[in-house]
């Protein structure tokens, strides 16, 4: 054999050596791409298997075939050259699969049809075929993947294999011209979002060996009008049936143990719902703004109600809580405003915040006797509610707890009560009596402000404050007894109770707020005890009807407008503690006539005697003249009133800044008699009746010779004065 036969023989070896004894293929066949998969090599070589690959942009009808052929060439020999002879031969296969993406974003794809041969289809095969609209699936499939017809817009129907066991998430998302669909009964698993805003699925038969309905599964399916949810099922996903808005009834059977938050989110449509008695738990928002819910039945089985579960279920009239129940949830049935009556079970321990909130046609509510906690906004604005009763067991009333139930007339605080929340009865107005038990040792901020009806109180012996605003606009309130035990009153406390006349406050008091009686126009007199060390900015404003006023002597400054507007005031004595005046004390207390300043006076603030028009005789016992500001009084003030100083610092005060502008300036008579308070020149039991006068009336009670009437010289005029004069009296004799 020559050279050139040798090289030959041995290519031909190596191209023999070199063929593949398996491989791939690819083959297109009435316009659909294939992967052919053979194995074997030469006469030996066969066809395994074909699935349909890549197909970019294919439009029309796709009928994918049983089965393909492909031409396979192998090196059979070689010629008397030495030449390699080729030899073609068809291989057939059967089409067993439709890969991953296959025909993704095949907008023009109108039908497909899928032969028996397959037995697999990849995720997202035909997703976002958007005129695809029918699909004829083979007998031979166990599983419809993820997202295999998602988005296809213009899918009208589809027929689900009896061989299918499993329905992958996000199947059939956005197939929104899908109009009905059967699962059958072989299917056990769905996942995830399969009908996922179906907006045209009116009609579903779900085959009874599904297990679960998963997670958002049928969410958006606006066209759902009914739904029969088989006893196989055990569980309900989160937002399974969520903003079904066509969704009239569903019956949950008594399979189902478990329900996921908003399963029923906003089926406007749903007016019945029945839940099977196997559910242990109702999930956050379940029914939220289920509008036209009427009646709902919550059964035994249940131990717990999710926040928010029957938010906005407005047309809710009837509701059963089962007895098994222990948290009802934030929010639970806010703005339940159907509901007419409602029996909180005794297995309940908290009612959570806003649980009945906003329930206007609420007229009855009876609360089992293991709640311990009403929460924040529990029942706020439930405008019908008639009485409450809170048992004993309840220790806590959160803030707002009762808030503007206006309809609210009686109430009866159990005792073991100890706190009562900010603003939890505020805006009561129908509100008439209220008696806070001594287990209560904390009231909130407007606990019970606005009850404009509330003509009694029965304060805990127990509270050390009286907060903000507690009872500010109790316009019916007329008396208060204000316990041993306060120290504290806070800004506003009673301002603006219009009919309040009697306060009583105890010595232990050692704080009066900002605005504490502000416009109480018909208290007529005030004792402050002397355990008051602090009086705040217009304590007493526009209280025109206060006519006497004894101060504390422990308190060091008359602040802003404290008794501005006091018009029925006619005088007062500032105790000698006190060195500053500040501005508007007393502005608008048009029938002052007269006015003491102590010794401890070094400052009068602007407008601290502003239009107090019927001003005559001012005292002012200071030998040093206080600051006075050039407004502090009236100019006709400083023509017409007598301006009473200490003997010997007349001229100080003419000559003084301000002081200098009173026309009339006198001394303080230094010839007087103590004790000689109507001015007869003797001291007998007529002076002693006019101390007396002085003590019970407030202000000068009637009497002009104040300074007389501080017999004992401690800057209080009290009882011991009335005593020194009898003693006076008696040594005379």
């Amino acid at each position: 054999m020559d050279t050139t036969k040798k090289l030959m023989t041995l290519l031909l070896a190596l191209v023999t050596a070199l063929q593949a004894s398996a491989g791939y293929e690819t083959v297109t066949y009435n316009g659909i791409n294939y992967e052919f998969y053979f194995s074997g090599s030469g006469s030996n070589a066969e066809g395994d298997y074909a699935k349909v690959s890549a197909n970019n942009g294919f439009s029309g009808d796709a009928v994918i075939a049983p089965s393909v052929t492909c031409e396979y060439t192998y090196v059979s020999g070689q010629d008397n050259e030495g030449n390699p002879i080729y030899t073609t031969r068809n291989l057939t296969a059967p089409v067993t699969s439709v890969s991953r993406n296959a025909f993704q974003y095949c907008r023009n794809l109108k039908s497909v049809v899928i032969p028996n041969s397959v037995d697999s289809i990849g995720d997202h095969a035909f997703w976002y075929c958007t005129g695809l609209t029918s699909v004829s699936l083979p007998n031979s499939i166990g599983i419809i993947p993820k997202a295999c017809f998602g988005q296809c817009l213009s899918l009208t129907s589809i027929n689900i294999p009896n061989t299918v066991t499993e329905i992958r998430s996000f199947a059939f998302e956005f197939c929104r011209s899908l109009t009905s669909v059967a699962l059958p009964n072989s299917v056990t698993t769905l996942g995830d979002s399969i009908f996922y805003e179906c907006t045209g699925l009116a009609d579903v038969m779900i085959g009874n060996s599904v297990k679960a309905i998963p997670r958002s599964c049928f969410y958006g399916c606006s066209s759902l009008s009914n739904v029969t949810i088989p006893n196989s099922v055990t569980a309900i996903g989160d937002k399974a049936f969520s903003a079904c808005s066509s969704l009239t009834t569903v019956n949950i059977p008594n399979s189902v143990i478990t329900l996921g938050t908003y399963v029923f989110n906003e089926c406007s449509c749903l007016t019945n719902a029945t839940i099977g008695n196997s559910v242990t738990s109702i999930g956050e928002n379940a029914f939220y703004d289920c509008r036209n819910l009427t009646g709902i039945s919550i059964p035994n089985s249940v131990t717990s109600i999710g926040d928010n579960a029957f938010y906005r279920c407005m047309n809710l009239n009837s509701l059963s809580i089962g007895n098994s129940v222990a948290s009802i949830g934030v929010n639970a049935f806010y703005y339940c405003s159907g509901l007419t009556s409602v029996t909180i079970p005794d297995a309940v321990i908290t009612i959570s915040k806003g649980a009945f909130s906003v329930c206007e046609n609420l007229m009855e509510v009876t609360i089992g006797n293991s709640v311990a906690t009403i929460g924040d906004m529990a029942f706020m604005y439930c405008s019908s509610l008639k009485s409450m009763v809170i048992p004993n067991s309840v220790t806590t009333i959160g803030q707002d707890a009762f808030f503007n139930c206006n309809g609210l007339t009686r109430v009866t605080i159990g005792n073991s009560v100890t706190r009562i929340g900010r603003a939890a009865f505020s805006g009561c107005s129908g509100l008439m009596s209220v008696t806070i038990p001594n287990s209560v040792t904390e009231l909130g901020q407007s606990a019970f402000y606005g009850c404009s009806n509330l003509r009694s109180v029965n304060l805990s012996n127990s509270i050390t404050a009286i907060p903000k605003n507690c009872f500010g606009g109790c316009t019916r309130l007329e008396s208060i007894i204000i316990p041993n035990q306060v120290i504290d009153i806070w800004d506003s406390a009673f301002e603006g109770c219009r009919n309040l006349t009697d306060v009583t406050i105890p010595n232990s008091v050692t704080f009066i707020g900002n605005r504490v009686f502000y416009d109480c126009y018909s208290l007529t007199s005030m004792t402050i005890p002397n355990s008051v060390n602090q009086l705040g900015q217009s304590a007493f404003y526009g209280c025109s009807s206060l006519k006497s006023v004894n101060l504390s002597t422990s308190i060091t400054e008359i602040r802003k407008n404290c008794f501005g507007g006091c018009s029925g005031l006619k005088s007062i004595i500032i105790p000698n503690q006190v060195t500053n005046i500040w501005d508007l004390a007393f502005e608008r207390c048009s029938n002052l006539t007269d006015i003491t300043i102590p010794n401890s006076v070094t400052y009068i603030g602007n407008k601290a005697f502003e239009n107090c028009y019927l001003l005559t005789t001012v005292t002012c016992l200071a030998t040093t003249p206080p600051s006075l500001q050039d407004n502090s009084f009236d100019e006709l003030c400083y023509e017409n009133a007598a301006l009473f100083v200490p003997a010997g610092v007349v001229d100080v005060y003419k000559d003084a800044p301000v002081w200098e502008k009173f026309i009339d300036v006198q001394p303080v008579a230094s010839n007087t008699v103590p004790g000689d308070v109507n001015g007869d020149g003797e001291v007998n039991i007529a002076d002693a009746n006019g101390v007396i006068d002085i003590v019970v009336m407030g202000g000068n009670g009637g009497h002009t010779r104040i300074p007389e009437a501080d017999v004992n010289g401690d800057g209080e005029i009290n009882i011991a004065d009335v005593n020194a004069i009898i003693k006076i009296i008696l040594q005379a004799r």
